[in-house]
């Protein structure tokens, strides 16, 4: 009995992953189907996948004298190193299009498994930001809200903008909306920048009736 793996340590090589048919049992499959069995009860008897006795099956006059496993040819690449340059290059200008857009643009003639796994290579996966939906000028327009462009205020030491610039906006665009929402429910958030925190802006605020969320 193999000694058990340690939390977090290595895998030994007790383990074999897909492992194959042993002679034996390729014995055993070749002298059912040579007694008349069909494929399912082989499959039923031997706990064993429609592929695993189909295969032996049909390799069973390919095969050595020994019954061992054959090595199966290599799968040969169905693009070349211009073609995943291509790829690459398409991937970072419309990092947005699907795998078959990908093809249709290159004119590669790979499938998209495949322009997955060249990806998938150089670490370029499914982010996002590709999950997202498309940008129509109907979302736009409902995205788009309604911006208001503050002054600099050239009074100030370094002409940059300060409570009074700040001031304007409240004038043009806050105290018009709590009028016309007319609520004192409604509270108004903001953060804690020394422009908005200035005391002539706490006095608008409280002049106004504004509550404001601290």
């Amino acid at each position: 009995m193999s000694t058990l793996r340690h939390p977090l340590g290595p895998i030994g090589g007790n383990i074999t992953r897909g492992k194959g048919l042993t002679p034996k049992m390729r014995n055993k499959i070749c002298a059912r189907a040579e007694n008349g069995h069909v494929v399912a009860y082989i499959i039923g008897r031997y706990k064993l996948s429609q592929g695993a006795v189909r295969y032996t099956l049909d390799h069973e006059a390919s095969r050595p004298e020994t019954n061992t496993s054959i090595p199966r040819p290599s799968v040969k690449k169905t693009y070349n190193y211009l073609d995943e340059r291509n790829i690459l290059r398409h991937a970072r200008q419309r990092p947005q299009d699907t795998y078959t857009q990908f093809i249709k643009a290159t004119g590669v003639t790979c499938s998209p498994k495949v322009v997955w796994y060249i990806l998938k290579g150089h670490s370029i996966t499914n982010w996002l930001a590709k999950k997202r939906p498309m940008l129509t000028k109907k979302a736009v327009k409902a995205r788009r809200t309604k911006c208001y462009l503050i002054d600099r205020d050239f009074e100030a030491k370094k002409h940059g903008y300060s409570a009074n610039s700040y001031l304007e906006v409240l004038d043009a665009e806050v105290g018009l909306a709590f009028e016309e929402l007319n609520d004192p429910g409604y509270i108004f958030m903001q953060d804690n920048a020394s422009t908005h925190t200035a005391y002539k802006v706490r006095d608008w605020f409280r002049d106004k009736g504004i509550r404001v969320l601290l």
